[in-house]
């Protein structure tokens, strides 16, 4: 039996969402099972009106995932930045924002900041007190 057009989209993305790079050094199985997890997230969920509701989906889902990863990669900012980009590329991708109703949540997705980027920023900015300090993991709302 085929699976549905936007089942193998939401695949699609996931499996470029989450490359080998993207989550280093947790383990082999981890891109596989994140991809997996990911590709049976429900999309619907997602598509809510405001940031507080998104916010919470978010932290659902984030700590659902969390469970699920093996011991090496169990890390909340590791489930957090896989969904985050995974969500990103939904939002992106025409056909599942268009069945999902993703557009409204346009303004809520985070950007995931990892040590490169926000020591990146902080040495574009001058040190800006106001954005994290070098070394922690932080999520910011576009």
């Amino acid at each position: 039996m085929e699976k549905p057009f936007l089942e193998i989209m939401q695949e699609k993305v996931a499996a470029s969402a989450i490359g080998p790079s993207t989550i280093r050094n947790r383990g082999k199985s981890v891109i596989g099972n994140t991809r997996l997890f990911l590709t049976q997230l429900n999309l619907r969920k997602f598509s809510v009106k405001n940031k507080a509701s998104f916010e919470k989906r978010l932290n659902i889902e984030t700590n659902k995932f969390k469970k699920i990863l093996s011991i090496k990669a169990r890390r909340w900012g590791v489930a957090r930045k896989a969904i985050n980009l995974f969500l990103r590329d939904a939002f992106y991708n025409r056909y599942l924002s268009d069945r999902f109703k993703l557009e409204r949540i346009e303004y809520f997705l985070e950007i995931p900041l990892d040590t490169i980027v926000a020591k990146g920023l902080r040495e574009e900015y001058n040190g800006d007190k106001n954005l994290p300090p070098p070394g922690e993991r932080h999520w910011f709302s576009a």
